[in-house]
Order: C-alpha cells, then sequence, then structure tokens
C-alpha cells in the first residue's frame, strides 16, 4: 500500500514538473520575438488584404522654399501605399531679364533674371549710363556771307541735331599767321623708314586740309586766300585746297614741288579752279615751273610750262 501510494506521487511531481518547464519555454520565447504562429495565422485568406478601404493623398504644391509632393493613395486596412507620393523640390523658376541699350539721353540696364513665382530678384540689373550726343561739324556753303553749321550726333539711331549760323570773317594764311589754323590744317605722320632709315626731312611729312572755314578764339573765319610762301618748310603728302579760295599768291608750293608733291586736289570744280587768280609764279620751284596735275571734284588736268591742258 505504501509503495503504490510513493509511486502516485512521483508520477504527480514528474507530472507538475512538466508543466511548469512548458509554460517557462512558451514564455521566454514570446519575450524574444520567437513566438510560433498557430495554423489559422498563417492561412493564405488572412494574409492577403483587399484594399477595399482606400483613403486619397491630395498633391502638395512646392513653393520657392517648401518642398510639395504628387498625389498619393494608401490602403486604410493595412497601411500599404498603392500610389506613392513622390517629392517635388523647393525652388526658384528663374526668367531672364533682357539687358537695355542705353541711348544717347536715356539709361540702360545690365542682363539680370527673376523668379516668376514669387518675384524674388534673383540677378539684379545695374544702370549703364546714357552715352551722350555726339556731334559732328556739318558745314553748309561755305561761300555764303552767312553759313549755317549743322551740328548732327553721329551714333547708332540718333537723329539729334542744332545748327547755328555764323558769318566768318575773312582771312588770308600767310607764312606769319599760318601757325593759328596749324591744328585745323595739319595732321602728322610717322616717318616711313627706307632701307632702315629715315629719308632726310621725312618728319616734316604731313597731310594738309586748308579749312574752309574754321574757329579761333570764338570768332569765325573764311579762309579766301593763300599768300606767297604761306607753306614754307612744309613738306606735304597730300594738299587739299578749300572752294572759298580765291586768290593763290607766289612760291606758296615752293617747298611742296622741292619734296616731289606734284598733285594738288581742289575741293571745287575744274572751272571754278580756274577762276582763281593765281600770281605768275604760284606753282614756281626756284626759277623753274613744276609740272603739276590738279585734281577737281568734277576731274583732272595738268600743267605743262605753266600752261594748263584742260580740256575745253
Amino acid at each position: 500500500m505504501k509503495k503504490t501510494l510513493k509511486l502516485a506521487l512521483l508520477l504527480c511531481l514528474t507530472a507538475l514538473m512538466m508543466l511548469l518547464t512548458a509554460s517557462c519555454g512558451q514564455l521566454l520565447g514570446n519575450l524574444s520575438g520567437d513566438r510560433e504562429t498557430t495554423p489559422a495565422e498563417t492561412t493564405p485568406e488572412n494574409s492577403f488584404c483587399s484594399h477595399s478601404e482606400t483613403q486619397y493623398i491630395p498633391a502638395v504644391e512646392r513653393t520657392c522654399t517648401q518642398d510639395g509632393t504628387t498625389e498619393g493613395m494608401k490602403c486604410l486596412l493595412c497601411g500599404e501605399h498603392l500610389w506613392a507620393q513622390c517629392l517635388i523640390p523647393a525652388g526658384h523658376t528663374e526668367v531672364i531679364d533682357e539687358r537695355v541699350e542705353p541711348t544717347c539721353t536715356q539709361t540702360g540696364l545690365t542682363e539680370g533674371s527673376h523668379c516668376s513665382m514669387c518675384g524674388e530678384v534673383l540677378i539684379a540689373q545695374t544702370e549703364i549710363p546714357a552715352k551722350g550726343h555726339h556731334y559732328v561739324l556739318e558745314i553748309g556753303d561755305p561761300r555764303e556771307a552767312t553759313v549755317t553749321l549743322k551740328y548732327a550726333c553721329d551714333k547708332d539711331n540718333c537723329e539729334d541735331f542744332y545748327t547755328e549760323e555764323i558769318t566768318p570773317v575773312d582771312f588770308t594764311i600767310t607764312r606769319e599767321n599760318r601757325q593759328i589754323i596749324d591744328s585745323n590744317l595739319i595732321e602728322y605722320r610717322d616717318p616711313e623708314l627706307v632701307d632702315g632709315y629715315v629719308p632726310l626731312l621725312e618728319w616734316q611729312v604731313a597731310t594738309v586740309t586748308i579749312p574752309a572755314v574754321f574757329l579761333f578764339f570764338y570768332v569765325w573765319y573764311r579762309v579766301v586766300a593763300i599768300d606767297d610762301e604761306a607753306f614754307e618748310q612744309i613738306i606735304p603728302h597730300e594738299v587739299i585746297i578749300p572752294i572759298t579760295v580765291t586768290t593763290i599768291g607766289d612760291y606758296i608750293f615752293w617747298w611742296w614741288m622741292s619734296s616731289g608733291m606734284t598733285v594738288i586736289k581742289f575741293a571745287g570744280t575744274m572751272e571754278q579752279w580756274e577762276a582763281i587768280v593765281q600770281d605768275s609764279k604760284w606753282n614756281y620751284v626756284g626759277e623753274s615751273v613744276a609740272p603739276i596735275e590738279v585734281q577737281c571734284s568734277d576731274g583732272g588736268f595738268g600743267y605743262k610750262d605753266g600752261i594748263s591742258n584742260r580740256p575745253q
């Protein structure tokens, strides 16, 4: 009888220990995340979501400083995003502000840019100063008692001008007063080398344009005559005589002919040139007559032994 009771008690203790051991294992498994799923939890019917309940997510417009997103949709049952939203980065939309060219009287602007969304200036335009007028003198008929001077702006697309009426004083060029108009009529050029050397007197080579009218100390003068030896010690490359000249003295081209210059350009016609009162030795070099060619606005002719060969 006692042996039977002991055997029954031993069996009960063994069963209790097994039960406690199983309970502790299950508890530790749950804590470590290794809980075993039941067959009911792994059936295909429970793992598939029909997405029968969804939520539409509207798009968020971006701004120049805040990101935006595209529209989307997600399932309210499982949380899956059915339409994925995309990020739209923030940023300005640049528009070019074109350069504005200045005029003679109006200022201009450099090229710049701004944002078309918020209006913020991205590259500021800076002011370009106005060009200002540049007037070129146009002289009317210089032979008239009253001469019209027109000052016209020669810059692009500018038609601005103004006029002035003057009454010039007659002026005769002499050796003594020639320096008065040197700045108006003589343009020096650099000497040209010949075999590596500067030719004799080449430093004096100049282009001479005798002005019809010129301004000196606020007084306008008209060149009407060239006196004897007026251009002594001037060795020109080219000479232009204005249409206002009516008298030419002796030996005015003395140095010119000595230098080999044989061409004179006259601003008027051949008939007007022959109407000029010319002294008998106007084209002499020493006691010899220099061969000379005169080029006029309507043609040219030469002199041989002082006699004109202009066609009649």
